[in-house]
C-alpha cells in the first residue's frame, strides 16, 4: 500500500509543475477611452509593475513625447520599444490616446462658442476664413520705383 500512495503523490507533483508552466501571468487595465486591455507578462519584463504601465497610459493621454513618456514611467528607450513590440494592439491604442488633449480642447471651444461671442467669432474666422477673415486693404498712393530709376539711366552707357 505505501508504494501506491507514493506513486500517486509523484503524479500530483509532476502535474503541478506542468500547470505552473502553462499559467500565463497577466493583468487587465480598464480605461474609459479604450475599454480594457490585457497586459501579458514576459521573461523579466518591466511591465510587471502595473503602476508603470498606468503612468505610460497617462503620458500618452497627455500627448507626451517619447522621452517624457520614459521619464514618467521610469523606463528606458529599449524597454518602451520592447513593450510596444510585445503589445502591438496597445501601441495602436496609444496613438489614439494622443488625440485626447486635442479632443478636450475642441470640446472646450465648442462649449464656449455658445456663450462667448469673442470665441464664436474667432472660431468662425479660422473655420470659415473666406467669409469671416478680417480683410485689410492697402492703398498705394505713390507710383512704384522702377529698377531703371534706381540704377540710373541705362541709355547713357550706349552712347
Amino acid at each position: 500500500m505505501p508504494k501506491v500512495s507514493q506513486k500517486s503523490s509523484r503524479k500530483k507533483t509532476v502535474s503541478k509543475k506542468k500547470n505552473k508552466r502553462k499559467i500565463v501571468k497577466s493583468y487587465i487595465i480598464k480605461d474609459s477611452v479604450f475599454g480594457q486591455f490585457t497586459i501579458s507578462y514576459s521573461d523579466n519584463p518591466w511591465w510587471v509593475d502595473k503602476d508603470k504601465v498606468v503612468k505610460l497610459i497617462q503620458g500618452f493621454k497627455m500627448d507626451c513625447k517619447p522621452a517624457e513618456l520614459r521619464i514618467l514611467a521610469g523606463i528606458s528607450e529599449d524597454q518602451l520599444r520592447y513593450f510596444l513590440e510585445q503589445h502591438q494592439e496597445l501601441s495602436r491604442i496609444f496613438e489614439d490616446l494622443r488625440k485626447t488633449p486635442t479632443l478636450k480642447a475642441r470640446m472646450t471651444v465648442v462649449r464656449a462658442v455658445g456663450s462667448d461671442h469673442n470665441v464664436a467669432f474667432k472660431y468662425l474666422e479660422r473655420k470659415e476664413p473666406d467669409e469671416f477673415k478680417e480683410r485689410t486693404e492697402i492703398e498705394h498712393k505713390d507710383q512704384p520705383i522702377l529698377i531703371d530709376d534706381i540704377m540710373g539711366d541705362t541709355n547713357d552707357e550706349e552712347e
